[in-house]
Parts: structure tokens; C-alpha cells; sequence
């Protein structure tokens, strides 16, 4: 879909590549599929996450180690009602976020979690970590060391209590 953040995402060259490049650093790439089920009882795949565990934590003022999601994209909503059957779609960019949180508390890295928001999401998929509650590091900021880009202004993360809040929104449901 045009628009689309990850329109060119291939993830089945993604995942194998994540893993080759994050060996290397002797870290580890999660992959999550997400299913719902449509009204006729059909189960889609809605959401798809790449997290790269014990990844440098964005806020260098408070060095410790954090999840990193690499990858995440849920099915559009209007997609899966119209052209699959789902009358009721789950709003799957706060389910994947919480999913990321929830495997970094129980690493026991407190919920801790970065992602950088893709350029091609333009200003629009800002505004949406911005609505779900991550904290924004300023362009400003310095990233750790051994993160190799620029701050673009892009990045986002979660400290502690961000983390334990979202978590425990979601709790009822979990």
C-alpha cells in the first residue's frame, strides 16, 4: 500500500538478515507473528515484530541495556475489513509495542525499549509513537556508541515507568 512505512519490507530476507548481522554482534533477533480471527473463523496474520534483544539503551545519560524494536508492522485495518472479513480489527500498533515491552521486563531489563521510526512513515508515523506514548530523543541527544547511524530526530524509546504504564494498560488483556 502506498503511504506505507514498511511497503517494501521483505520479510523473509529481513529476518535471515537480522539474524546474520546481529550474530556478529553476539546479540539476538525475536521474530513475532501475530494472528486474529476473522469473522468467518479464519485466522490472519495481522502483526509482524523483529526485536533485537540486549541492544545499548538510546538514553546514553543512563547506560543500561534495552530490547530494540528493528521491525514492526500490523495489517491495516480497512484491509482486514474489507477485503478479509474482520468486523472488528485490533489496534495492532499498541498490542506490538506492549508485546516488545513485555519480553524486555522479562529479560529483566524493566520494559526498557528503542526503535527508530522509518523515514519513508514520514511525519505521520511519528505522530504515532508519539500517540502511543514513547518518548521522542531529542536530535540532540547522543546515541550509544555502538549505534552506527545519525540521530535523525527519529528515534524513540521507552524508560521504566513509560514502560511499566503501557504495560500494565494491557494487563486485562494479556
Amino acid at each position: 500500500m502506498a503511504g506505507r512505512a514498511d511497503r517494501y519490507w521483505s520479510w523473509s530476507m529481513l529476518l535471515p538478515l537480522c539474524h546474520l548481522v546481529q550474530r556478529a554482534k553476539r546479540r539476538y533477533c525475536r521474530p513475532l507473528v501475530f494472528w486474529a480471527r476473522a469473522d468467518s473463523g479464519r485466522f490472519l496474520r495481522v502483526g509482524m515484530l523483529i526485536v533485537i534483544e540486549a541492544y545499548p539503551y538510546l538514553d546514553v545519560e543512563h547506560p543500561a541495556d534495552s530490547h530494540f524494536v528493528w521491525f514492526m508492522s500490523g495489517a491495516d485495518a480497512g484491509l482486514l475489513t474489507t477485503e478479509f472479513g474482520m468486523s472488528n480489527p485490533p489496534a495492532l500498533g499498541r498490542v506490538l509495542l506492549d508485546s516488545a515491552i513485555v519480553l524486555s521486563q522479562n529479560a529483566g531489563l524493566a520494559g526498557r525499549i528503542g526503535l527508530h521510526a522509518a523515514a519513508a512513515g514520514e511525519d505521520g508515523l511519528l505522530a504515532v509513537y508519539d500517540r502511543l506514548g514513547l518518548i521522542r530523543l531529542p536530535t540532540v541527544a547522543p546515541l550509544p556508541p555502538s549505534v552506527r547511524r545519525p540521530n535523525d530526530g527519529r528515534f524513540f524509546y521507552a524508560d521504566e515507568p513509560v514502560a511499566e504504564g503501557l504495560a500494565a494498560a494491557l494487563d486485562a488483556s494479556r
